[in-house]
């Protein structure tokens, strides 16, 4: 993937990074609410040396209205997408933000994703999470998903179109 966007940030951030490196392209961008652990996150990607791969941005939860509904997400005021998505990690906001706390990942970013892109919805045993990709699947057109039968399970979930990304 060129680019690789990640709702939360910490030891998956690193792990996207070195595989991007081993791939010889691509960039990770990631969104962490919590400065403080934005921050232990850069310092990981500094000391690894993969600052030019990975970026860590501080993003704290703000207001989002989709569908009549207000929600929490990460604040997207300073990030600049300019390339598609192609790969888009969603594991934040943590659970006990809201109910469905994830459930805006694709309201906020289906836009920019690519035609082709891959989402990955972590924690997918959890009740929230299945309802999540419920309610994506009806809302958005062109998606197939599967569950991946993990410790804590996640869904990979294909977008697949010939819309072009904005």
């Amino acid at each position: 993937p060129a680019l690789v966007m990640e709702a939360s940030s910490g030891v998956s951030t690193l792990v996207i990074a070195y595989c991007l490196k081993q791939l010889g392209a691509g960039k990770v961008v990631s969104l962490e609410h919590d400065a403080k652990y934005a921050e232990i996150s850069r310092q990981l990607i500094r000391l690894h040396g993969l600052e030019d791969i990975a970026t860590v941005l501080h993003a704290p939860l703000t207001a989002f209205e989709n569908r009549d509904q207000t929600w929490l997400w990460y604040d997207t005021a300073g990030l600049t997408i300019e390339q598609p998505i192609d790969l888009l990690v969603v594991d934040g906001p943590p659970a006990s933000v809201q109910r469905l706390a994830r459930y805006p990942a694709l309201p906020v970013l289906y836009r920019h994703l690519n035609r082709q892109s891959t989402v990955i919805l972590d924690d997918g045993r959890r009740a929230d999470e299945k309802k999540i990709v419920a309610l994506w699947e009806k809302e958005f057109g062109h998606l197939s998903s599967e569950f991946l039968e993990l410790e804590k399970g996640a869904f990979v979930i294909h977008k697949h179109d010939d819309a072009v990304a904005a």
